[in-house]
Formats: structure tokens, sequence, C-alpha cells
């Protein structure tokens, strides 16, 4: 009797288990992992969707905005006691004139520098010299905006090469450009021609 009530109750356990729903359970939703711009911040992330290649960003996917400095040597070498640009660099300015035409935000400083040939107080005037007859030639002859060149003098204070040969001497005698830039996709163009990338504060000048 006892075994019968045992049984009895099974099947009625049974039957009201068999009588209820089927639960189904809803699978996690599947997230993209799609990044269309290819700047390392997925789709489902990106605040700005069209982030040019190259460019630095946020954890947002927006480009930062920061100040870069670069560098450029122009190659533009005088001679002795000279402020004159020679015909043969005119393809560098055309080159570079281009570049600060096609970029805003920008601010370029020209840096005159001068061998150690004759006094510190000459050679000062003499590098300022050569860095405003840049800045000439880029604003008369190429269009280039005065308000985005600054020229400043060196003098013999920052020698590219030591030694007392005319060799040594003619490789001081130069121009060289900084340049600060805030754009991003700017700076991705302009770093093809330029030669080192720095962080400071410069721009004091004429």
């Amino acid at each position: 009797m006892f075994k019968k009530a045992i049984l009895a109750s099974l099947i009625i356990l049974l039957t009201a288990c068999s009588s209820q729903p089927d639960l189904t359970y809803a699978s996690p939703p599947s997230v993209s992992l799609a990044d269309d711009d290819a700047d390392g911040v997925i789709n489902a992330r990106d605040l700005c969707a069209y982030t040019f290649e190259g460019a630095q960003v946020t954890n947002d996917g927006c480009p930062t905005v920061t100040d870069t400095l670069l560098t450029m040597d122009l190659n533009i070498l005088f001679d002795n006691d000279s402020v004159i640009v020679k015909p043969q660099y005119d393809r560098e300015l055309v080159k570079l004139a281009d570049m600060i035409n096609r970029t805003d935000e920008i601010k370029l400083e020209l840096e005159g520098h001068a061998s150690s040939v004759g006094s510190e107080s000459y050679n000062l005037a003499l590098s300022l010299k050569r860095a405003k007859e840049v800045k000439r030639l880029l604003v008369n002859n190429h269009k280039v905006d005065a308000t985005k060149l600054v020229a400043v003098p060196f003098g013999e204070s920052q020698l590219s090469t030591q030694g007392g040969s005319e060799s040594h001497h003619s490789k001081n005698r130069r121009v060289v450009l900084y340049i600060q830039i805030k754009n991003q996709k700017d700076l991705l163009r302009w770093n093809i021609f330029t030669t080192e990338n720095k962080k400071n504060e410069r721009f004091k000048g004429y």
C-alpha cells in the first residue's frame, strides 16, 4: 500500500512537470566589433566615425587636438657674410610655400644661423637678416601669409658642426624652420617633409 502511494505521488509530480510551459533563455545581444575607420575604436563606441587614417584618437575615437612642433631643415646655405638666397634653392621655397598655403592653423619660425667667423654681435645681426630674407621671399614671391612666419636670430650660438674649416663654416650659415601645427591631418602631411618631431614653446622673433 505504501509503495502504491509513493508511485502515485511520482506519477502526479511528473505529470505536473510535463504540463509546465517550456522555458526559453534569450541569448545575450551580440556586439559588432567592426571598426570602419580603422582607428582602434569599434563603431559602437566611436563618436567620430570618419577619422582619417593614422590620426591619434581619444577613447571615443575622436582625433586629439595638440600643438605639435616639427623641425625642418630647409637646406638653404649662405655664402660667407651674405644674406642672398641662391637661385638653386628656389625649388625648396616653392615646395615649402605650397605646404604653408595649404595649411590654415600653422605658425612657422625661421631660425637664422651663422658661422663662428666674426664677432658674436655681428653674427647675431647677420643671422636675423638671413631669416628675414627667407621670410621676405616666401611672402613677396610665393604669397605666403606673413602672419604665419616669425624670423628669429641665433647667430653662432647653435652651430650644426664644429670645426674651423670652410666646410664646417658653410654648413653653419643656414636657416632652419620650426613648425607649430594643431590639425592632425596637416601634421601627417608635414611629417613627410620634416626631420624631427618636438614639443616645445618657441616663436619669439620678428
